[in-house]
């Protein structure tokens, strides 16, 4: 049943019972120079993720192809169908983490002509937390530095970028949090699936060798 796992050091035992899902072949660098084909089974593990486990190297070892050919597809119908279950959470949690960085990124942006800066630099010539409304961004002498204006009609300040940060609106900062929120629901959604599909695991791997046993007594 479902295939043989090796160790090293440590004797063979039975793995993926009941759950075992596919036989893939990818061909993947395998020394610094050298390629081959290697195969791996796929299969629901007892803690409710999809692992893989590879078989070997097509050209390399003499072993895999044993391997590969006493492998059993043995996933029941509840295992597919757990598995199947994550595709939706999973894509939520990836399209959730995506608008993490978004936000982090948007948040974290250099200001731009027309924003609000703040001096964060406490050993600059301009007082610490001053602000104003950036008007000029361009190259000196000592690196990029910023013109802004504290007022309409005041004299322009100078200083270096590094010297001063952009003052981010509430929304953003908002749209952050929302971000991590749904992504803190999209996570929990995924380790239910993850505890719902060990469940299912640890069903099939007994319902398997049950079955295994009963034909063994049968016979």
């Amino acid at each position: 049943m479902a295939f043989t796992f090796e160790k090293y050091g440590a004797p063979s035992s039975m793995a993926g019972i009941g759950t075992t899902l596919a036989v893939t072949t990818r061909e993947m660098r395998v020394m610094s120079d050298v390629w081959d084909y290697v195969t791996f089974v796929e299969y629901l593990a007892l803690n409710g993720e999809v692992a893989t486990y590879s078989l070997g190297c097509q050209g390399m070892d003499q072993g895999a192809r044993e391997r590969v050919q006493a492998v059993v597809i043995d996933a029941t119908d509840a295992v597919k169908a757990a598995v199947e279950a994550f595709a939706a959470p999973a894509a939520a949690l990836l399209a959730a983490r995506e608008a993490v960085h978004a936000a982090n990124v948007a948040v974290e942006r250099d200001a731009r002509k027309g924003e609000t800066v703040i001096v964060t630099a406490r050993r600059a010539k301009v007082p610490h937390g001053t602000t104003g409304v950036l008007f000029w961004t361009g190259a000196g002498q000592y690196g990029v530095r910023v013109g802004f204006r504290t007022a309409p009609d005041a004299e322009p300040t100078w200083t270096a970028l590094a010297n001063v940060a952009r003052v981010v609106p509430a929304s953003e900062h908002a749209a952050l949090e929302a971000a991590r929120a749904e992504f803190a629901r999209c996570e929990a959604a995924m380790l239910a699936a993850h505890a719902a599909a060990a469940l299912v695991a640890a069903d099939a791997a007994v319902e398997v060798a049950a079955d295994a046993m009963l034909v063994g007594f049968v016979e």
